[in-house]
């Protein structure tokens, strides 16, 4: 039986070994502020985009794109958590525009 101090060094150390490996990357880093999705018959396609254009192409199989998404959505509630606000998605940001600009456009009495 595996002790539980044993299996927090072995986290402790993959995500030490994960945490180099990306800061000794030396391909390309790619920015992105937009993305669209495609659901294939075994896999998603993810279009990464930087404005409206697509920067990059990702394949994942249904485990590993759920997996990132639950992996992210963690790592947003820490942010959420330390900081105390909470991040707004790119459509909620859409609806509090439109709503501002809905407002302003009502007649003033």
């Amino acid at each position: 039986m595996t002790d539980v101090g044993e299996k927090q060094t072995k986290s402790v150390q993959t995500i030490e070994t994960d945490v180099k490996l990306i800061q000794n990357w030396q391909g390309e880093t790619i920015y992105f502020n937009g993305f669209v999705n495609l659901l294939g018959a075994g896999d998603f396609t993810i279009g990464l985009k930087r404005g409206d254009r697509v920067v990059a192409v990702l394949n994942a199989s249904y485990t590993t794109a759920k997996t990132l998404a639950v992996k992210l959505m963690e790592l947003i509630k820490t942010l959420e958590n330390q900081t105390g606000n909470t991040i707004m998605t790119v459509d909620q940001v859409k609806e509090g525009l439109a709503e501002k600009s809905r407002k302003q456009d009502e007649p003033k009495h």
